[in-house]
């Protein structure tokens, strides 16, 4: 008998050392053989059952990290018979433990919240407020907590469980180090930065102190202010300690472990935000690749990978591949945890968010209503995450023009996060940004410069001077100075906002490229035709360097830069830039787009401009040829094209032409709108011109008649 048990020590502490590792294969497949072994023994001594219930626990805990929460479920109940058998129950309390532990994992966080608070119960009876495993259930019930979005509770529970270990271990000890980690997430996940980093500093010098440097609580302490500095826009630092903790990880574990997988995710997501689209996806299919080798097809952790790379895709402007990948990862969410669970509905509004960008603003109502649903029934009405997507179905209607209802929609989301959350949260400084974005759209100016002000008062203090967010404020407000025609007030909103991105992203930015723009258009409604220039020119290199030479919106640069240039009497130049538009639109879009018209059009103009009128005819009849081959031509522009045709002819003294055109544009123009309009009149007065040039006086003075009587039933004329 002791040569048996001994044998199944040693299967069982082997097990628990591959378990170390997170190799939880090699693990149960010893777990199973001291079973197996234990299984053959009749009649076994108290000794051998409470072996028996210590590898059903870790049987439990392996299958749990790999997923498979049915034979976890298994495991732990077989647990739990042993340990009624031994009349243990404090062992009982420690299945209640994994039991809760299984269900927070599948976000059952009611199911969860019952056994760790029934767990606690017992151990609080039997051993007192002031004992170990008491601090454990409490640092549990925090963890459930901070993902029902209760932080204020969690807090609680967290700091509860902390004066329970530094009274029995002193501060220490490594778990006390992992407590004021777990203690400064909730800091972060509050907003409260300041209050965050001290407690996550402390995190670091205790477990350096207590089990060294190159250990995974203190590479996950590093991994959290890593994501402080993300949530932060301070993405070199982040990405600096997210490098500290992966370099730990990899240290302990080697490079294909679940560890490092989440930290090459997660830098990935910074690489994202950073706009670094390329780097990004490198990061996120590593982690992808190893996330693949260690966990079965359909692990949670493959779902989150599948849908951070929709995410890049998304940015991409890559939205079909972004929906494939997002339905990858909502295929795995649904198999693994049912219809109606958090996850799922995550997957529904990033589904939601793509088919926005598409145009398909139904079907990203349907999906949000969808998100809606399963988040009221599982996470109740004031859950920080359904203020999401109650802000996702408001930009919808926004998008919609549907602005009282987009308003309804993020008054419900401000009332939940003034709730949940820290009254400076930059989620609420978003929420405020975006009711300011609907008055200025319903043209109420003064409420929207109130909430964009709101918005950047909590900014600033949340983020500090430099961060995008705060460059977004001050956008905003730009605009809405804009639409007030405070054009002074305007420019030093762009200005600043300009300044934060050009900083954070350098000058080849598309965020430096869209307040350009604005600038630009400021600098037009003030006549500032040289400043607008200026900003026009920059703005032509930032496109030329991020989108190549052939891009329409470098087309379309070049067709701004050619009107400024037209406005200021600069034909040449405006006739070389109009060219320049005209290459890359032919290339892109081929000679019959009707996009291409507008550049036609100009060209003629300022080739008439310049008496060059056979180059302006020729301008004019492609115009015309591209007007006549859309299946739905406008008839009021193809009559103008005629008249623009005859005016050319006319001075090229082709006279029967010009005749001929100025009477087609008459009898397209006529038949549509009527005679007596001013655009009929000036037809019929250029026809005159011509007869007048021929010397047919007679039929230039019935055109002439004709003209002015058609003003004079327009105009009454007093004396």
């Amino acid at each position: 008998m002791p040569a048996i048990l001994n044998s199944i020590k040693t299967l069982h502490e082997e097990g628990r050392s591959f378990k170390k590792k997170y190799k939880y294969i090699l693990a149960l497949a010893l777990y199973k053989e001291a079973i197996s072994e234990i299984e053959s023994i009749p009649n076994g001594s108290d000794d051998l059952l409470q072996l028996e219930y210590d590898i059903y626990l870790d049987m439990a805990y392996s299958y749990k990290e790999q997923s498979e929460w049915s034979k976890a479920d298994e495991c732990c109940r077989k647990g739990e018979e042993l340990a009624k058998k031994l009349q243990n129950e404090v062992k009982i309390a420690k299945c209640l433990d994994m039991q809760g532990e299984t269900k927070r994992i599948q976000y059952y966080i009611s199911g969860a919240m019952d056994d760790f608070k029934k767990s606690l119960e017992i151990k609080r009876r039997l051993l007192g407020s002031d004992d170990i495993e008491v601090s454990k259930s409490y640092s549990n019930i925090g963890t459930v907590n901070k993902m029902a979005g209760t932080y204020a509770e969690a807090l609680d529970m967290y700091t509860e469980s902390l004066k329970i270990q530094v009274n029995i271990r002193g501060e220490n000890h490594p778990d006390v180090a992992s407590l004021y980690c777990n203690i400064g997430d909730i800091y972060r996940n509050q907003g409260k930065y300041n209050d965050a980093l001290p407690m996550l500093k402390k995190s670091i010098e205790i477990g350096s102190a207590t089990v060294g440097d190159n250990h995974p609580n203190v590479a996950k302490s590093y991994h959290t202010i890593g994501l402080i500095y993300w949530n932060q826009g301070q993405y070199k630092c982040a990405l600096s300690k997210l490098n500290k903790s992966l370099k730990i990880l990899r240290e302990i574990f080697g490079e294909n472990h679940v560890d490092v997988a989440t930290l090459y995710n997660d830098i990935g997501l910074v690489y994202d935000a950073q706009d670094k689209y390329n780097e990004a996806l490198s990061k996120l299919n590593y982690s992808l690749n190893i996330r693949l080798a260690s966990f079965k097809d359909n692990h949670p952790d493959i779902a989150e990978s599948y849908h951070n790379i929709a995410s890049v895709y998304y940015h991409l402007e890559k939205y079909d591949d972004a929906v494939s990948m997002h339905n990858k990862s909502l295929k795995i969410t649904r198999a693994q945890l049912g219809d109606n669970h958090p996850y799922v509905a995550v997957s529904y509004n990033n589904i939601a968010l793509t088919y926005c960008k598409q145009g398909k603003s139904d079907d990203a109502l349907s999906m949000y209503n969808k998100a809606l649903n399963i988040e009221l029934s599982t996470l109740g009405d004031k859950h920080p995450s359904i203020a999401i997507t109650y802000k996702n179905i408001g930009d919808v209607y926004r998008q919609q023009a549907k602005y009282d209802e987009a308003l309804s929609m993020y008054n419900k989301a401000l009332e939940i996060e003034q709730v949940a959350l820290y009254e400076n949260h930059p989620t609420i400084a978003e929420t405020c940004s975006n009711i300011g974005l609907v008055y200025k759209d319903q043209g109420k100016y003064d409420e929207a410069l109130s909430m964009h002000n709101k918005s950047l008062d909590i900014g600033l203090v949340a983020f500090g001077n430099n961060h995008p967010n705060i460059a977004m404020s001050y956008y905003n407000i730009g605009e809405v100075c804009h639409n007030q025609e405070k054009y002074d007030e305007a420019l030093s909103m762009y200005e600043k906002s300009i300044e934060i991105i050009k900083a954070k992203f350098g000058d080849n930015h598309s965020d430096v490229a869209e307040i350009y723009h604005k600038i630009a258009a400021v600098y037009k409604k003030q006549g500032k035709y040289d400043d607008n220039l200026l900003i026009l020119n920059k703005l032509l290199r930032i496109r030329r360097r991020m989108l190549g030479d052939n891009h329409l919106d470098v087309a379309t640069l070049y067709n701004n830069i050619a009107l400024v240039h037209q406005s200021q009497g600069n034909y040449d130049k405006a006739l070389a830039m109009h060219k320049e538009s005209l290459d890359i639109q032919l290339k892109q879009l081929g000679k019959n787009h009707p996009n291409i018209a507008a550049t036609y059009s100009n060209l003629g103009h300022i080739h008439s401009r310049l008496s060059e009128y056979n180059s302006a005819l020729s301008m004019y009849k492609k115009l015309l040829n591209i007007q006549q081959s859309q299946p739905y031509g406008n008839d009021s522009d193809i009559a103008e094209t005629n008249n623009y045709i005859g005016l050319a002819c006319s001075k090229l003294k082709m006279y029967d032409d010009a005749l001929s055109m100025f009477n087609k544009a008459l009898e397209i123009y006529s038949a549509r709108f009527g005679e007596n309009n001013p655009t009929a009149a000036v037809y019929y007065g250029n026809r005159g011109d011509v007869y007048n040039e021929q010397g047919n006086y007679r039929q230039a003075c019935i055109s002439y008649k004709k003209s002015n009587s058609i003003l004079c039933n327009l105009y009454v004329v007093y004396d």
